[in-house]
């Protein structure tokens, strides 16, 4: 059994390394947080109040998994580009977030009683 040490994970253990516990974790976030809304919807008022743990669960997986993402970029090819971050990110998330939009600017006038 060898033990590593060098600070560097080696670029295959990077490559192909994916974390599925944070899929629930950020599932278990999302749902205080849509838990929290619906208690609140329900009452009129907040009874709930982990609502807001839930969103920094969320805040802290992201960071995590941004960091972890450039961190990759970083062993790969020996830098960073934010700006091809920042497309990459736009064009994956853009498109969905668009065609939600749509919808709801849509089924806007169906819902909206003055």
């Amino acid at each position: 059994m060898s033990i590593r040490t060098s600070a560097r994970p080696d670029q295959t253990h990077l490559a192909a390394m994916r974390l599925p516990g944070l899929d629930g974790i950020l599932a278990i976030s999302i749902s205080l947080v849509l838990l929290f809304h619906l208690a609140t919807s329900a009452a009129g008022h907040p009874v709930l109040g982990f609502g807001i743990f839930g969103v920094d669960i969320f805040f802290v997986v992201s960071g995590f998994l941004i960091t972890w993402l450039l961190c990759r970029e970083e062993t790969e090819h020996s830098s960073i580009s934010l700006q091809a971050f920042y497309v990459r990110h736009a064009l994956r998330i853009l498109p969905p977030e668009l065609l939600i939009l749509g919808f709801c600017f849509s089924c806007h006038p169906l819902t909206y009683f003055p």
